[in-house]
């Protein structure tokens, strides 16, 4: 009766064959349990990120399975990762179990050969097939226990795309006993066909040349080092209000299914934060209006989820976001026609003054203005900023009266109600300008109606059925002279 030991690996030995049928496999039920250590790094900043990845496990279905290695029979295992990116293995994990006894460091090591070939993927009768010799090395197996080992390179092996890692009996230096086990856990692996083995020389697909039956997937998992590097631009980094944002993800992620295990739920490959309180954004490249003006230091993350570790790098870049001018003002009457005019603008860097009554622009920001004549004048400002990002201009009407001699005091008694006014509106004035006319005027300073003051009447009622909603002005005119204006709003 042979005496049998059992080998637990992770990395698949390639050699080209043609498969032939493959005798029966050989299963047994290994009483022990490891438990794999499921304890990650959260958000792990970093640029190298060092993952044991363990895609097989998560796609096996339960069943126990040990395969007997010897020469001449499975020499060799391989497991096949799809990949794409540039990084370094470093080595290989696998369960090794130099026999059964459960009893750890009474039998001595033996000296393996792994792996990393490259593999043949658009083949469709042998997926997944080691093909070309990438680098190799050899190692001692040690009687541990039935517990994982980890099996390095003596330097790290460079990968750009898809790869095998392999691992196989040293021929060269078998020891006296025979056959040993390879111990891969579980057994079926939903048909990723992702498993080779080596019997009697040849490649196999653990898959297709058994039937179906030996889908096992074998558990050999590489030790993974990758670049997790986050950047971005932006079209412009400094902006006027209301503009919009381009941001361009120029991030080097790991996106491969089998290695990064990010979802759109609760772990995206990529967090965006514009540092305005409004929260993570996830999309890969985005666009976006900030609403105030500042400055934003906007941040991406980029995040690998792996099976030992999680990753991050962060990117940032400030976006400087200009007010845009709006104009505004007000101003005082000074005597005669002469008006002061005081700019409350925000924002304004130049200025330009319209004084409604042709006379030049004038570009200081407090000018003062002489009018030579009553009248209603439509006075304009506008102002732009000193990004260049607007020009704003706000209007409001100047009413330039001259009062009559002898009369000049009782102006200030002269008074309208209600405002705002509906269907109609008083006209309260002294007794001195009996004989005087009310006119109304519109904003662009067209005669609306006019009313002749009775004699001794001190209160006239105006109708509003001529007028639609919005701003009138009503003056007195008295002896030829116009001796008060005052705007109201008519809201029917």
């Amino acid at each position: 009766m042979r005496k049998f030991y059992t080998l637990l690996l992770s990395l698949l030995f390639v050699t080209g064959a043609i498969a032939q049928n493959m005798p029966p496999r050989y299963t047994r039920s290994v009483n022990s349990t490891y438990h794999f250590n499921k304890t990650k790094n959260i958000n792990n900043k970093t640029v190298n990120c060092i993952d044991t990845v363990r895609f097989p496990y998560a796609r096996l279905s339960g069943f126990e399975e040990i395969d007997s290695m010897e020469v001449g029979y499975i020499e060799g295992l391989s497991q096949a990762y799809h990949y794409t990116g540039n990084a370094f293995i470093h080595g290989v994990t696998a369960y090794v179990l130099l026999d059964l006894d459960g009893i750890p460091a009474n039998q001595d090591s033996i000296s393996m050969v792994i792996s990393i070939y490259s593999i043949i993927e658009s083949d469709p009768t042998r997926p997944n097939k080691p093909q070309t010799l990438i680098a190799t090395d050899t190692v001692d197996v040690h009687d541990v226990g039935f517990q994982e080992q980890a099996l390095f390179f003596k330097n790290p092996v460079a990968v750009s795309d898809s790869f095998a890692v392999v691992i196989e009996l040293n021929q060269s230096q078998l020891p006296p006993n025979a056959p040993w086990y390879g111990y891969n856990k579980q057994g079926d692996g939903n048909q990723d066909k992702l498993a080779w083995a080596i019997y009697a020389g040849a490649l196999y697909n653990a898959y297709t040349d058994w039937g179906g039956a030996w889908d096992s997937d074998i558990l050999l998992h590489p030790i993974i080092e990758q670049n997790i590097s986050a950047s971005f631009t932006t079209d412009k980094d400094t902006i006027c209000l209301g503009d919009t944002v381009a941001f361009t993800n120029g991030s080097v992620n790991n996106t491969d299914v089998m290695f990064n295990l990010f979802n759109t739920t609760d772990k995206p490959l990529y967090t965006w934060n514009f540092d305005d309180g409004s929260g993570e954004y996830h999309p890969t490249d985005t666009s976006y209006d900030f609403t105030s003006s500042g400055y934003y230091n906007t941040q991406l993350k980029a995040n690998y989820y792996g099976y030992s570790i999680n990753c991050m790098d962060s990117a940032q870049h400030l976006i400087v976001l200009h007010d845009t001018a709006a104009a505004n003002f007000g101003f005082a009457h000074q005597g005669g026609g002469t008006y002061q005019f005081s700019d409350s603008s925000s924002a304004a860097y130049t200025w330009s003054w319209d004084f409604g009554d042709s006379s030049p622009l004038d570009n200081s920001q407090n000018p003062s203005h002489t009018y030579s004549s009553p009248n209603n004048y439509n006075v304009c400002l506008t102002v732009s900023d000193s990004n260049g990002c607007k020009m704003n201009t706000y209007c409001n009407t100047v009413s330039f009266v001259l009062g009559v001699q002898g009369f000049r005091d009782g102006v200030t008694d002269i008074s309208i109600y209600p405002i705002p006014a509906n269907q109609f509106f008083n006209v309260k004035v002294p007794y001195g300008y009996s004989g005087g006319e009310i006119i109304i005027t519109d904003v662009v300073g067209q005669k609306i109606k006019s009313i002749q003051m009775e004699e001794n009447k001190k209160e006239v009622k105006i109708l509003t059925n001529e007028m639609s909603s919005g701003v009138y002005f009503v003056s007195v005119d008295y002896q030829g002279e116009r001796v008060f204006t005052k705007r109201i709003v008519v809201d029917k």
